[in-house]
């Protein structure tokens, strides 16, 4: 299954994009203390971006320059409330929210990933005004593919999965296909497209004509249904007078 197989394929993936296999597993160890109680501080950051074991991308800023005080992690992380209070924190201090999701990925693997721009593209994530909120909605989906496929994973094992199906379409284009077929992935995929459009889409006449309008390059079936809705609710109510005022004649009505 594509799952399994861009999961195993993680070392190949990290090894064609940095030159050099990383091992992320090192760094969790290295910052380990943290997940038994420990607070993260600037010494854990430094372990984080330092570590020889994997490459911290030079565009990110360093995470241990904007942390003064040291930032506790709550036992319980099932909380949503003490899920935003960490993060906050972080946030408050860093200013980056993709910095954030990595220390927190190390720190507690069990329930984040990493946000990057390549994932981020393959699940078609709508952006938000809130940067918590951002990546805690990506790690719900990262939980919801573990629930799904009944992995005994991680969070940060689901990250791993698609960041190596991000990076390695072109190489595997068998196991891309079978992803793309996928009824989850789909379904996951065109609610983050949908997602995104309903933060902005306002259910007007007008913008209705342009969805369809949209929809027809993909799906012209979908595409009908719309527009013969909009068009069935016009003649509800505008006589055939008025549509001729605007330039709209009984045989475009009739097609």
């Amino acid at each position: 299954m594509w799952v399994e197989e861009f999961h195993k394929l993680f070392a190949e993936a990290t090894e064609r994009y940095t030159g050099r296999r990383q091992d992320l597993s090192l760094v969790e160890r290295e910052v380990a203390d943290v997940r038994g109680g420990g607070p993260i501080t600037t010494g854990v950051l430094r372990a984080i971006e330092e570590s020889p074991s994997w490459d911290y991308p030079r565009w990110w800023p360093r995470l241990s320059v904007g942390l003064r005080q040291p930032v506790r992690v709550p036992s319980d992380l099932s909380s949503s409330s003490n899920r935003h209070a960490v993060l906050n924190q972080l946030y408050e201090r860093l200013q980056h929210i993709e910095v954030v999701s990595v220390i927190m990925r190390f720190t507690v693997p069990q329930e984040f990933g990493i946000i990057s721009p390549p994932v981020a593209h393959l699940l078609a994530l709508p952006p938000e005004r809130d940067h918590v909120a951002y990546l805690l909605g990506y790690e719900s989906i990262l939980k919801a593919f573990r629930e799904h496929y009944e992995k005994a994973w991680r969070v940060a094992d689901v990250d791993m999965t698609l960041w190596s199906a991000a990076h390695l379409q072109t190489e595997y284009p068998g196991l891309a296909e079978e992803m793309y077929r996928d009824e989850f992935f789909q379904e996951a995929r065109l609610g983050n497209l949908l997602g995104g459009l309903g933060k902005y889409y306002r259910q007007t006449r007008g913008n209705q004509i342009i969805l369809a309008k949209a929809m027809l390059k993909t799906d012209y079936n979908l595409a009908a249904v719309i527009a013969g809705k909009v068009h069935d609710a016009l003649r509800k109510h505008v006589t055939l007078d008025e549509f001729a005022k605007r330039g709209i004649t009984r045989e475009r009505l009739a097609n």
